[in-house]
């Protein structure tokens, strides 16, 4: 399943269709951590987890493989809505990363994707002014800018200067341009922009951050005697430990308190895990 880990030093705290590639395996090669990962770790990736569901592998590939389409003519006022991003952070070997969270009044302890909202100087960083209409792509990176900013704060893992890292989380398949005449981006739900990044050991912390040491203490509630994983987080005050998951229907379900539900809908649209209705 996966193990917690106890927060020891509490820290406080995007007519011609515009076309990036996004940057895969091959040739992010030169950002990527010395470490690589095993043999061990990319075996088997098309086969399907024990319960059905498709393996994380299958999102990260579907993600690669993608190459985003913005329309230049739209416009996006982001001061109307409350952007928020979030990642899916998978370590092939372990499985994803979800935080947990026992600070909130009116829910009961629960996991959460590391993210959060994106802050209005996000946007302005991207398009140079202060108005606050974007463009599609505009809107992209920026959240993908604050996305970064909020894993950093939530887990210690830094990838704000390695931003090609995080990949958008496809989750519309068809039917296209009601996709694009709605606004939306391939990785949007309801203000919610969704990423997948592929971890190595390296990218997590093992140094002291803003004067704090890297968290030393680990605990295992329901953990295989055979785990060994030492893999640690800086994690903020707001969440109370980590846990790795390689199932994605039970990544889906653990998510189900997330932001009134909507990441669980996300994941599972991600995953295909189940017939996806609300347009």
């Amino acid at each position: 399943m996966g193990n917690i880990c106890n927060n020891c030093d509490k820290e406080r705290k995007k007519s011609t269709a515009v076309i990036i590639e996004p940057t895969t395996a091959d040739n992010n090669k030169s950002m990527m951590p010395s470490a690589q990962p095993t043999s061990s770790n990319t075996s088997n990736s098309n086969a399907c987890n024990s319960d059905g569901s498709p393996p994380l592998n299958h999102l990260l590939k579907i993600s690669e493989q993608h190459s985003l389409n913005f329309d230049p003519q739209i416009r996006i006022d982001f001061s109307k809505k409350e952007y928020r991003a979030f990642c899916l952070l998978i370590h092939k070997k372990e499985g994803a990363v979800l935080l947990h969270c026992t600070k909130k009044r009116r829910k009961p302890p629960h996991y959460q994707l590391p993210g959060g909202n994106v802050d209005g100087y996000e946007f302005k960083q991207v398009t140079k002014s202060f108005s606050s209409w974007v463009t599609q792509e505009q809107l992209y990176l920026a959240t993908r800018i604050g996305c970064a900013r909020e894993v950093y704060e939530e887990t210690g893992m830094d990838f704000r200067s390695q931003l090609d890292r995080f990949l958008p989380m496809v989750l519309y398949s068809n039917n296209m341009e009601e996709i694009y005449n709605k606004s939306k981006l391939i990785n949007e739900y309801k203000s919610r922009i969704f990423f997948v990044c592929d971890v190595f050991d390296n990218d997590f912390p093992c140094a002291s951050r803003n004067g704090l040491s890297r968290f030393s203490t680990i605990r295992y509630p329901s953990v295989p005697n055979n785990y060994t994983c030492d893999l640690l987080l800086q994690l903020s005050e707001e969440h109370s430990g980590f846990r790795f998951f390689k199932e994605s229907l039970e990544i889906s379900r653990s998510l189900n308190f997330h932001s009134g539900g909507k990441v669980t809908k996300a994941v599972e649209m991600a995953f295909n895990t189940k017939a996806f209705n609300d347009k």
